[in-house]
């Protein structure tokens, strides 16, 4: 067993095999760190979720554009070509 130990890092990790973890240490376990803390506290933390859900639905505008766009110019790139070889 003792050579065990000497092969551990030196960093300290905190990861134990066996399954055996301290649920303490885990900030969602400790109630000072619940949401619960306070209107106010629920009150940001909806409107940062609504900013978050309202900044994805303006990133998938722009990627919607961003493909049309480039559907777009491939077609005319198309066009041009057939029109050249074929016309």
């Amino acid at each position: 067993m003792r050579e065990m130990d000497k092969m551990r890092p030196t960093y300290g990790s905190t990861y134990v095999p066996d399954g055996d973890h301290d649920h303490e240490s885990y900030p969602w376990e400790n109630r000072k760190y619940s949401c619960k803390a306070s209107s106010i506290y629920n009150f940001g933390h909806s409107e940062v979720k609504r900013q978050r859900r309202v900044a994805k639905y303006k990133s998938y505008a722009v990627e919607a554009k961003f493909k049309t766009a480039l559907k777009n110019g491939v077609r005319w790139f198309k066009n041009k070509y057939y029109a050249l070889v074929y016309a």
